[in-house]
C-alpha cells in the first residue's frame, strides 16, 4: 500500500492522506476502430490479446510475461502478446535484447509484438483484451490506470499502490510478484473466459471513473487544502 512507506514517521502514519494523481479517463475509451492497428500488428480476428505497456528495463517483469505467455499459448493458441514501451539506456538495451532473445528461446518469436514506444496508448489500449502489470515493485502505475479507463480487465502483481488502483477479483486478478505460473493461470481464465473479460473490464471503467479521474482527484486535492486553511 503507498502509505506503508511511512511507517517511518511511527504516529504521523495517522496523518498521512493519500490523493491518487489519476488520469484523463475521458481520454480513454472502451471502443476504438482498431482495424489499421490490427493490420499493422497482423492480429486475425478472434485472437485474444494480452499487453504490458511501459518503459522496458530490469524489475518490469516481462521475462515472467513472455514466460507466461509460452505456457498459456500452449494451452490456448488462439492469444496472441503485446509489449508497448522500449529502451531508455544502454542497460534497458540490454534488458531488450535479452528479451528477445527469451522468445526466441520459448518459441514465441510469431506470437510476440515488439512495438517500441508509441504516441497513441489510448488507442492501443483497446487492442488489448486483457492488460499485464508483471512489475517486481511499481509505486503507482499509470498504464494499469489506464488500462482500467479503457475497460481492460487486469493482471498485476501485489505491490506498491496496486491495491489501492485495483479490486482483485472485480477489475482484474491479483498474482504475487516474479511468479510466472500465477500469471499464467489468470491468463488462462481470461483466455476461455469472455464474459469475465467483459465483466471484470466494465468494473474496471467504472472504478476509474470513480477514483482515478484526474478531476475527481483535483477535487479531493482542493476539499483537503481548504481543510487545512480553516484550521
Amino acid at each position: 500500500m503507498i502509505g506503508e512507506r511511512f511507517k517511518y514517521f511511527g504516529r504521523r502514519l495517522k496523518k498521512v492522506k493519500i490523493i491518487f494523481t489519476g488520469i484523463d479517463v475521458d481520454l480513454y475509451k472502451p471502443i476504438f476502430d482498431t482495424f489499421a492497428l490490427k493490420s499493422e500488428f497482423g492480429i486475425k480476428s478472434g485472437e485474444v490479446i494480452f499487453m504490458m505497456a511501459g518503459r522496458i528495463a530490469v524489475g518490469k517483469g516481462h521475462d515472467d510475461f513472455l514466460k507466461a505467455a509460452a505456457l498459456n499459448y500452449r494451452k490456448n493458441p488462439n492469444t496472441k502478446y503485446i509489449i508497448v514501451g522500449g529502451a531508455m539506456n544502454e542497460d534497458d538495451i540490454r534488458t531488450e535484447s535479452s528479451l528477445k532473445q527469451l522468445c526466441k528461446d520459448l518459441n514465441m518469436e510469431d506470437r510476440v509484438i515488439f512495438t517500441g514506444f508509441r504516441m497513441d496508448m489510448e488507442k492501443m489500449m483497446s487492442l488489448a483484451d486483457v492488460f499485464v502489470l508483471a512489475s517486481h515493485a511499481e509505486p503507482f502505475g499509470r498504464a494499469l490506470q489506464e488500462a482500467m479507463a479503457s475497460e481492460k480487465p487486469i493482471i498485476a502483481t501485489n505491490t506498491g499502490g496496486t491495491p489501492e488502483i485495483m479490486e482483485d477479483g472485480v477489475t482484474g486478478i491479483m498474482v504475487p510478484t516474479q511468479d510466472h505460473d500465477a500469471i499464467f493461470a489468470a491468463m488462462d481464465k481470461f483466455s476461455i473466459d469472455a464474459d469475465l473479460r467483459i465483466r471484470m473490464g466494465v468494473k474496471g471503467r467504472e472504478r476509474a471513473k470513480a477514483k482515478l479521474d484526474i478531476k475527481v482527484c483535483i477535487k479531493i486535492l482542493e476539499n483537503e487544502y481548504e481543510d487545512l486553511l480553516k484550521r
